[in-house]
């Protein structure tokens, strides 16, 4: 009798898991929603994000179409592939997948404002005032000389500095430094040394954030392994706050000595958009903190990433590297530096930069959207809350667009010898969510690399890996060193480089402040 009970009870037990598990997979089932591969509850596809991401995902539209579903946490996700489908959800239906995860962002990366910043922000009057703000001051600030000069200046140091490394170099760490120095010129007004212990701080706390706001993804949806990955989280909320305060100061600084008539950085212009009320009495000042510190870390990592992409590729292909600097020695000469004039007469090597951003890819999938109601979308339906990844990596390798998709081949950006730009190149996405910085990201790439192909020459040591990492969404060349050498045009003199003073914030009677 006691035998027939057990018995009983495993078959009780059986039907149970059985009866959940059905309940389970109808409950996870929408109709017309796209297929995708099998999961398991909790821990549902994550492992499709863990390894070569860009790569698997997009391999698995071979079995699934351009547009299908795979379970992250307890949700399923939509992953996009086409052209078709990136544009109706970018631009066309913008404001409908223009949403964010939810859970993507704890309040603590901006100090407590529910609606910090821009890009994790919701879709709004107040989303669209900063994002015009932003669209406008770096705009600006691209058609001063002050920009130009500066970014010049830090490649010409870049340049020095290699000139001195003896043996192969890791360019990451050097590059990463630059580029954020730079974001902090662009909206504090000071250029800081790499070796400035505020600004060692400043790199540590966004180097931070990236791996906190990483390790929210795909985790906000799977508690218990969220729980798991939550790291020095003291830590984290200490240099949050302190980071913020010294935001506070800076901007603070900038009242004291702000001349509406002199603009020379973001806060500027934000100082100037409060006492013109053209921000409709919309943004307080803990908003405006929160915008300045996103800004502050925004790009810097990419922009080094794809430079870094960018020597390993013509590092490997030495007859490109030596064609874009036949070009520059024609346009150039030997006896000046590349500037941003020299532009329009360079279109090879822009078109070694484009092929550059599109092979690489830095940012395969942007960061998550999410749709903001229910919508048909691509003959299927698409309920609100759904997260949706745009994989631009994978238009960026469709053999439908892009003749030997992994070849790196400037030509294809080329037209009777000038530049052309297909439609289905978005390295900045489109859109509302669009990257608001193009404009300064292009003026970087352009003076770092002329600057540095002008003066120098790039050989591997050892073959390099192609394949790539992503790092905190950022897809970045595995590690590698590069072996440089001086070409026969102008040396840039060290001690004059080094002789130049950084730009300051402002001066109250005679002192730094």
């Amino acid at each position: 009798m006691i035998e027939f009970s057990l018995e009983a009870d495993k078959i009780f037990l059986l039907l149970l898991v059985l009866a959940l598990s059905i309940v389970y997979l109808l409950k996870n089932k929408v109709r017309d929603f796209p297929a995708g591969p099998l999961d398991y509850p909790l821990i549902g596809t994550n492992k499709f994000l863990q390894t070569n991401p860009h790569i698997r995902l997009t391999r698995l539209k071979e079995k699934y179409g351009d547009v299908y579903s795979i379970k992250l946490g307890k949700e399923r996700a939509v992953v996009v592939c086409s052209l078709e489908g990136i544009e109706e959800g970018l631009v066309k239906k913008s404001p409908v997948f223009g949403g964010r995860p939810k859970e993507f962002l704890p309040h603590s990366f901006f100090n407590g404002c529910t609606d910090g910043g821009l890009s994790f922000s919701e879709l709004s009057m107040k989303y669209k005032i900063k994002k015009d703000f932003v669209l406008h001051s770096l705009d600006k600030l691209c058609c001063s000389d002050i920009l130009e000069e500066a970014v010049s200046r830090e490649a010409e140091k870049l340049v020095v500095q290699l000139l001195a490394e003896e043996g192969s170099c890791d360019l990451s760490p050097l590059l990463e430094s630059t580029m954020l120095r730079i974001m902090l010129f662009v909206v504090n007004g000071k250029m800081y040394p790499a070796n400035d212990e505020n600004f060692q701080e400043i790199w540590r706390t966004f180097s931070m954030r990236a791996e906190e706001m990483f390790k929210k993804w795909p985790s906000p949806s799977v508690p218990m392994f969220g729980s798991l990955r939550q790291g020095n989280t003291l830590e984290f909320l200490e240099r949050t706050r302190l980071h913020f305060d010294y935001q506070r100061d800076i901007v603070n600084r900038h009242k004291d000595c702000f001349n509406p008539e002199i603009v020379s950085d973001v806060i500027d212009h934000g100082l100037v958009m409060l006492e013109r009320y053209d921000d409709m009495g919309q943004l307080d000042q803990d908003e405006l903190d929160s915008l300045f510190v996103e800004l502050c870390g925004s790009g810097y990592r990419q922009v080094a990433a794809t430079l870094l992409w960018l020597v390993l590729y013509i590092s490997e292909i030495p007859e490109v590297q030596n064609k874009v600097y036949e070009e520059l020695v024609s346009v150039v000469g030997k006896d000046r530096l590349p500037c941003l004039s020299d532009q329009p007469y360079l279109p090879y090597t822009c078109a070694v930069i484009m092929e550059t951003q599109r092979l690489a890819t830095v940012m395969p999938f942007m960061y998550p959207h999410s749709t903001t109601e229910n919508t048909p979308f691509m003959g299927y339906q698409i309920p609100k809350d759904t997260v949706v990844l745009f994989n631009l990596w994978s238009l960026h390798h469709d053999p439908k667009h892009w003749k030997h998709p992994m070849k790196f081949d400037p030509e294809r950006f080329l037209k009777d010898d000038s530049l052309h730009i297909p439609d289905h190149y978005l390295p900045f996405g489109d859109g509302l969510r669009s990257c608001p910085g193009e404009s300064l990201v292009d003026i970087e790439l352009f003076i770092f690399t002329t600057h540095l192909l002008h003066q120098l020459s790039f050989r591997l040591p050892v073959k390099a890996d192609l394949d790539g990492e992503c790092k905190d969404f950022v897809l970045k060349p595995k590690s590698f060193k590069v072996l440089m050498y001086p070409r026969d045009t102008v040396a840039t003199d060290p001690y004059e480089t080094e002789a130049q003073t950084d730009t300051v914030v402002c001066f109250i009677d005679g002192q730094e402040i």
